[in-house]
C-alpha cells in the first residue's frame, strides 16, 4: 500500500556529506525530503544532531573569554556569531553557560533588567481587546 520506499543507501548519505554538502542539500540531491533523510539517519543509527563542533568547555571558556574582553557588553547572539565568524558551531545552551562562567557578575546584571511579563487574567480571548475598543467607542461618540 501506497508509495514504493526509496532505497537510500548510508554510504550514500554518508558520501555526500563527506562532500561538504549540508544535511538540507543532501535531501535534495537524493530526491527526498528532509523528514524523509532524518527518519533514514535514525535508521542507520547516524548521529542527528551532528552539525556542532565538540570543543572542550576550558578551550570554549577561553574563546568566550577573549571575544568579552574586546566587547564586553556581547550577549548570547553575539557570542554565537563571532564564534561562527571563526569556523565553530556550537550550541546555544553552551554558549549560554560559557558566558555565565567567564562573566558571571555580567550576566547577573543582565538578568535582573529582564523585563517582567503581566499575568492577565481575562473572562475570555480578545476580553482585553473588546473592553479597549468599547472604551474607544464611547469616547468616540460623546
Amino acid at each position: 500500500m501506497g508509495r514504493p520506499r526509496l532505497i537510500i543507501g548510508r554510504t550514500q548519505i554518508r558520501m555526500l556529506r563527506d562532500e561538504g554538502f549540508r544535511w538540507a542539500d543532501v535531501a535534495r540531491i537524493l530526491g527526498v525530503s528532509p523528514i524523509t533523510l532524518r527518519r533514514r539517519r535514525t535508521e542507520f543509527a547516524m548521529p542527528v544532531g551532528d552539525n556542532f563542533d565538540d570543543i572542550p568547555d576550558n578551550i570554549l571558556d577561553n574563546l568566550v573569554s577573549g571575544i568579552l574582553h574586546v566587547t564586553p557588553q556581547a550577549g548570547r547572539h553575539l557570542m554565537q556569531g563571532a564564534l561562527r565568524s571563526r569556523g565553530l558551531r556550537i550550541q546555544r545552551e553552551r554558549i549560554r553557560a560559557a558566558i555565565t562562567r567567564v562573566d558571571p557578575i555580567t550576566t547577573t546584571l543582565r538578568n535582573a533588567r529582564r523585563v517582567v511579563r503581566r499575568r492577565y487574567n481575562v473572562p475570555c480571548p480578545n476580553a482585553l481587546r473588546q473592553e479597549h475598543e468599547s472604551l474607544l467607542c464611547t469616547t468616540v461618540r460623546h
